[in-house]
């Protein structure tokens, strides 16, 4: 049966399976790890859905075969931590199985999905009529210039193939890194039962809401995106590879159902990322904007 949508890919949906496995996984590992090893495995577990489904909606069979190989590089990631995380005394308790099942399935079908994105090879020979002791000193010129123009031109698709790759590795580094973090400022408000900055009507560039009793606040730090959960050790949603050029939110409040006075808050945020270049030949920005609500408590 054809797919319509990447929703359609049995590996797509298998590794949804895998980053519900996962969460479900560290809920009981120790709370001293949030900022650790549970950070890895979350980050790492939901590149494979994303890479999947974005490579799912590339053209080019050459984007698709590079959105696969990162959602097979995250996989990897996660076998990585499985293992060790299997070796260290305090995840004893922890039952990998079902996330291991998961996760070897999706790594070989991706495995196949790589290869049928690959181009096929092709073999060829040049097979010379011409003998070395029958050149004249023309003909050898002739054929030294063309091997040289030939060369050139290898030299320079080559280098424009390496180019467009990593144009694509850049662009794929500031979307994860954008979506990462615009998703877990929607779910830290969604969970959340007040905004306590910026006020009402006011915009600012750091967000402080109560979850679960305790204040989360969300800032920036010489452009990378910082998140700090209580008394908790600040973690860095941003990676070094990016800079966040922009960050701002907005709390609004509206009657929640018109005939009522339930009032619904929610906030606006925004969020500019670059990539951290230091050749401008590979400068890529992207922007992103939402709206999360704070659910009635």
């Amino acid at each position: 049966m054809k797919t319509q949508t990447y929703k359609d890919l049995i590996v797509w949906q298998k590794s949804k399976q895998l980053v519900i496995e996962i969460y479900s996984l560290t809920e009981h590992f120790p709370p001293n790890e949030k900022f650790g090893i549970i950070s890895q495995f979350h980050r790492a577990a939901i590149s494979i859905p994303l890479n999947i489904a974005e490579g799912y909606r590339r053209r080019g069979d050459k984007e698709r075969r590079q959105f696969f190989s990162i959602a097979f590089g995250s996989g990897a990631e996660v076998e990585a931590l499985i293992d060790i995380c299997k070796d260290l005394p305090r995840f004893k308790n922890i039952d990998f199985s079902k996330a291991e099942g998961l996760l070897d399935e999706v790594l070989r079908m991706l495995n196949v999905f790589i290869q049928n994105s690959s181009p096929n090879s092709t073999r060829y020979s040049l097979n010379s009529k011409f003998s070395p002791q029958g050149f004249s000193l023309v003909e050898l010129i002739i054929y030294v210039g063309i091997f040289s123009v030939i060369a050139a031109i290898f030299v320079g698709v080559l280098f424009h193939a390496n180019l467009g790759w990593t144009r694509s590795k850049v662009e794929s580094e500031v979307q994860q890194n954008l979506r990462f973090a615009m998703e877990d400022i929607a779910r830290t408000v969604q969970s959340a039962t007040s905004i306590t900055s910026p006020a009402v009507g006011s915009s600012a560039s750091a967000l402080t809401v109560v979850s679960g009793g305790l204040a989360v606040q969300y800032s920036l730090s010489s452009a990378v995106l910082q998140k700090q959960v209580g008394a908790d050790p600040v973690q860095n949603l941003t990676t070094d590879k990016v800079n966040v050029t922009y960050l701002n939110f907005k709390t609004l409040q509206n009657t929640a159902v018109s005939n009522t006075s339930v009032q619904a808050t929610s906030t606006q945020f925004g969020m500019t990322v670059a990539y951290n270049a230091t050749n401008n030949q590979f400068t890529y920005v992207q922007s992103a904007t939402s709206t999360a609500t704070l659910k009635n408590k």
